[in-house]
C-alpha cells in the first residue's frame, strides 16, 4: 500500500543496515527533485587511510552509467546537425573497417540502442585493456577480429559499440573526446564531473576487489579507447544535476526519442526495455528510466522518475550486487511504498572464511549453503562468477581456478564458466 510522503529516514536505516551487513568499504547515495536535493547518504571510506571518508565531494567512477551522458552528446550533435543518427557510422569514420564491410550498415542509431550486431568485450580483452592503457581501435582490432550478427535485427549490449560513438564524437568535434565531453558536462552542471583518467587522488574513491577479501586493486582501471562506455567519473551531487539539465542538452521532442523502447529486455523492473543510452521500465506501475554501471571494483545505478521529477543515484567502491537492493530501496522510497531488507549475498560469508580459514574452508562452506534449503544468505550464482571475474582482474589466478572449480562443480552446465576455463587454461 502507498503511503502519502517519502521516508527519508528509513532509507537511512536500511543504507546503514546494508553498509554493515555486505562490509561495503564506501558509498554515496543522494534522491534530488528538481529544485533541491532532498537527501544524501554518505558511509565508509574513499581508501585505506581511516581519514579518507566519503562524503558530497567524492568523485567514482560511475562505469557504464556515464552511457547515458555520451548518448545526450551524440543527440546534441544531432540536433545541431553535425552528426545524423540514420546514418551509416562508416560515414563519420572511413577508415573502420569491420567484416563483411558491415560499417556500411551500422547506423549511429544501431550503437545508441545496442542493435548493432557488434560483441562486447570477453573477460580476457578487458584484462588486456586494463594492462594496455594506450590500446586503441586499430591495436584493438588486430589483437581481436570483430565478429558480428546481423545489424538491426536484436539487442546486443556491447561497450565497444559506445567506445566507436566515442571515436564519432572526436572525428565530427574535431576535439579529443575527454575534451569535448567535459562541455556537455559542465552544461550539465556537471562540474566535477569527467571521462579523463583522474589525476586527483584527493577526493578518488579508489576501487576495491573482493578476492574474495576487500582490497584495493593493484591498479586503477582506466583505458582511454574504453573511457566512453566504462570511464565516467562524478559525485553524487552532478548526478543528481543531470536530470536537472538534460533540457539544456536537448530538446523534449528528442527526449522522447531517447526514452522510447527500441528494444524490449522482459526484465522488469528497470530492465523493461531500452532506448537510446537509457533503460525503461515501470515501478510501482510508474515509469522509470535508468542505467547501472558495474566493473572494475566499482558499482551503481542512477534512475530518472519523470512524472514526479525525481531523480536517484547510488555509488560503491566495491563490486557487488548491493548496488541492485539499493535501487530497489530508493525506488520504494520515491514511490512510498514499503522497505524490506534482502537476504545477505553468499560470497559476503565466504569471504569472511576465507579471510578466517582459508581458500577450502571457504569451498566446504560454500558447498554447504549451496545444499542447505533454509541458508539465511542468497544463493546467486552470478555472485559467484562476479566474484571469480574480480579474482582474474586482480591476476589472483590459483584462487580465481578453485573457485572455478567449485562453481562447475555446483553448475556444471554453465557456457560462460566453461569458457572462462577454456579461455585461461583453467
Amino acid at each position: 500500500m502507498a503511503r502519502n510522503r517519502m521516508d527519508l529516514h528509513e532509507l537511512e536505516t536500511f543504507v546503514a543496515t546494508m553498509v554493515a551487513s555486505w562490509k561495503i568499504p564506501g558509498l554515496a547515495l543522494g534522491i534530488g527533485s528538481i529544485d533541491k536535493n532532498l537527501i544524501e547518504i554518505y558511509h565508509g571510506k574513499l581508501d585505506d587511510d581511516p581519514h579518507h571518508l566519503v562524503n558530497h565531494d567524492s568523485v567514482f567512477c560511475v562505469a557504464s552509467i556515464g552511457k547515458f551522458v555520451v548518448a545526450l552528446a551524440v543527440l546534441q550533435l544531432h540536433e545541431q546537425g553535425v552528426i545524423d543518427i540514420d546514418a551509416p557510422i562508416v560515414s563519420y569514420l572511413p577508415e573502420l573497417h569491420l567484416p563483411d564491410k558491415k560499417e556500411h550498415e551500422i547506423t549511429v542509431t544501431m550503437l545508441l540502442n545496442h542493435r548493432s550486431g557488434l560483441p562486447d568485450f570477453t573477460l580476457k580483452e578487458y584484462v588486456e585493456l586494463l594492462h594496455e592503457p594506450k590500446m586503441d581501435w586499430k591495436t584493438y582490432v588486430n589483437l581481436h577480429p570483430v565478429t558480428i550478427s546481423s545489424p538491426g535485427v536484436q539487442f546486443k549490449y556491447s561497450n565497444l559499440g559506445y567506445d566507436i560513438l566515442g571515436m564519432i564524437i572526436q572525428e565530427v568535434t574535431h576535439m579529443p573526446f575527454t575534451t569535448y565531453m567535459k562541455t556537455v558536462l559542465e552544461q550539465l552542471s556537471m562540474h566535477h564531473s569527467y571521462f579523463s583518467k583522474p589525476t586527483d587522488k584527493n577526493h578518488l574513491a579508489m576501487p576495491y576487489v573482493r578476492i574474495p577479501a576487500l582490497t584495493i586493486s593493484k591498479t586503477y582501471p582506466y583505458n582511454a579507447f574504453d573511457a566512453p562506455s566504462s570511464f565516467m567519473h562524478t559525485t553524487i551531487r552532478d548526478m543528481l544535476n543531470l536530470y536537472r539539465n538534460i533540457d539544456k542538452i536537448i530538446s523534449k521532442s528528442t527526449f522522447q526519442q531517447m526514452t522510447t523502447s527500441h528494444s524490449n529486455r522482459s526484465y522488469p523492473p528497470f530492465y523493461e526495455a531500452t532506448g537510446l543510452g537509457i533503460n525503461i521500465g515501470h515501478f510501482e506501475q510508474e515509469v522509470v528510466f535508468s542505467h547501472g554501471g558495474m566493473g572494475f571494483g566499482f558499482s551503481g545505478f542512477y534512475m530518472m522518475f519523470p512524472t514526479r521529477d525525481i531523480s536517484a543515484v547510488v555509488l560503491l567502491n566495491e563490486e557487488s550486487f548491493a548496488h541492485h537492493h539499493l535501487a530497489h530501496a530508493m525506488a520504494h522510497v520515491i514511490t512510498n511504498t514499503p522497505l524490506q531488507q534482502p537476504r545477505v549475498s553468499w560470497i559476503i560469508k565466504i569471504a569472511d572464511i576465507f579471510h578466517q580459514s582459508g581458500l577450502q574452508q571457504a569451498i566446504q562452506y560454500a558447498r554447504m549453503m549451496v545444499a542447505d534449503p533454509q541458508s539465511t544468505y542468497e544463493i546467486d550464482p552470478y555472485d559467484l562468477m562476479n566474484l571469480i571475474y574480480q579474482m582474474i582482474v586482480a591476476e589472483e589466478q590459483t584462487t580465481a581456478k578453485a573457485f572455478l572449480d567449485l562453481y562447475l562443480d555446483l553448475y556444471p552446465d554453465d557456457e560462460e564458466a566453461l569458457d572462462i576455463k577454456s579461455v585461461f587454461n583453467f
